[in-house]
């Protein structure tokens, strides 16, 4: 399927080229209650996606038992689009790079804070200026954390300028945007 849709500009590669590890993160499998073998299977299959070209980078992070058994990357942040030529130099990532995962990170986002509420650390109920008193400004105290995983805080979009990619590692500077933001709506 994959020669069909691309051809003959598949190449052989070498995974280890596009692979960068954190090795100081990486913990020993047996150290998580694993063997080499199941981490490589874990690979393997990570590597498999990556040579299917449907994602030009691929990251991925797994904690087993609190440790660290994984923290790689494959791929390239930029220079491999399908419509890229040759001439497109090709930037590798690393276990350093950021990746938006836009609309992808809601389920996470929720996982978290329902394991939060597990704990009994989060109410869902509250505002969610109990737990960042700045957040009420501007009308906003009464705005839940329910509201917000819901899409219902009455706030569709934050002001123009702060969707830069240079912010999504700022937390200070997001969080100042939240924290001013006006509702367009009540909650």
């Amino acid at each position: 399927m994959i020669r069909k849709l691309f051809g003959n500009r598949i190449a052989k590669f070498d995974p280890e080229a596009v692979t960068s590890i954190n090795v100081a993160a990486e913990c020993a499998p047996r150290d998580a209650g694993l063997t080499a073998h199941d981490i490589d299977a874990i690979w393997a299959a990570v590597v498999a996606l990556y040579q299917t070209r449907m994602h030009p980078a691929i990251a991925l992070c797994v904690r087993r038992r609190g440790k660290v058994v994984i923290d790689r990357v494959i791929g390239h942040t930029r220079g491999n689009a399908p419509s890229d030529g040759p001439e497109v130099a090709k930037v590798p990532a690393t276990y350093e790079t950021l990746f938006n995962l836009f609309s992808a990170s809601k389920a996470l986002t929720a996982m978290l804070m329902h394991l939060l509420v597990e704990r009994g650390l989060v109410d869902l109920d509250r505002p969610v200026a109990a737990y960042i008193p700045e957040f009420a400004k501007n009308g906003k105290g009464t705005i839940t954390v329910r509201h917000v995983l819901t899409h219902r805080a009455g706030i569709p979009s934050i002001h123009k300028g702060a969707e830069t990619l240079d912010i999504l590692s700022d937390h200070a500077r997001i969080l100042d945007i939240l924290c001013n933001a006006r509702p367009a709506s009540r909650p």
